[in-house]
């Protein structure tokens, strides 16, 4: 099972009404393909750095769902683009891996020597 998330911008005109339903749609939409929605969070009207659709807000909300088919997320973002509503959209795959960085091993407490002095200074 395949893990996404999109995060979709309505045009900030909308009402709240009309994006619950839209919200729905996405959802009904994403079920139509295989696929199971697990979160929807709206992140409520923000700026936009510049004018989409005639519009300098917009209304953030994010989908996480699964998909068992990778080729079927295709359909979705051609339904995505073509829905009047929607001002942008972009859709991320999570991984499932987990980030091993953990900054510079050498700024860590244990690699300081007796004095305090670290492996970065300038003296010799």
């Amino acid at each position: 099972m395949n893990k996404y998330e999109a995060v979709v911008v309505f045009p900030g005109a909308l009402g709240d009404d009309v994006i619950k339903d839209e919200s729905a749609r996405i959802q009904s939409l994403i079920t139509s393909r295989g696929g199971t929605t697990t979160s929807v969070t709206s992140w409520g009207k923000k700026d936009i750095a510049y004018s989409v659709k005639g519009s300098k807000s917009g209304t953030y909300t994010v989908f996480s769902f699964d998909l068992p088919v990778a080729e079927q997320l295709t359909q979705i973002v051609l339904s995505l683009r073509l829905m009047e509503r929607v001002a942008k959209f972009q859709i991320h795959k999570l991984s499932e891996r987990v980030r091993k960085f953990q900054g510079n091993p050498k700024r860590h407490s244990g690699s300081l020597t007796d004095d305090g002095d670290d492996d970065f200074s300038d003296d010799e």
